[in-house]
C-alpha cells in the first residue's frame, strides 16, 4: 500500500522542521490506518485507489486492501457500493 509515500508527500508541504517530518508522517499513517471512517486515497487520472484503510475494506466487503485497490472508483461508487 502506498499510504506512507503519499502521506510523506503531503507532509512535505507542511511548514515544519525536517526533524519533525518523520514523526508527522508516522502520526498521519497511524490516524489513517486506525480511523473507523472509510478513507481512500485516489490516484489521478485513473481514479483507482492507491491506499485504503481497514474501515474501507470492511464497509465495501472486500477481502483485502489489495483487492479493493484493484477496483476503480466507478466499481465502488455510491450507486454500486454498500
Amino acid at each position: 500500500m502506498l499510504v506512507t509515500p503519499l502521506l510523506s508527500a503531503l507532509v512535505v508541504a507542511l511548514p515544519i522542521q525536517n526533524s519533525q517530518r518523520h514523526l508527522a508522517v508516522k502520526h498521519f499513517c497511524m490516524l489513517f490506518k486506525s480511523s473507523r471512517d472509510a478513507l481512500m486515497i485516489p490516484r489521478l487520472p485513473s481514479w483507482k485507489y492507491s491506499g485504503v484503510n481497514q474501515a474501507t475494506v470492511e464497509l465495501f466487503g472486500a477481502a483485502s486492501a489489495a483487492e479493493f485497490t484493484a477496483r476503480g472508483s466507478v466499481d465502488v461508487s455510491l450507486l454500486n457500493g454498500p
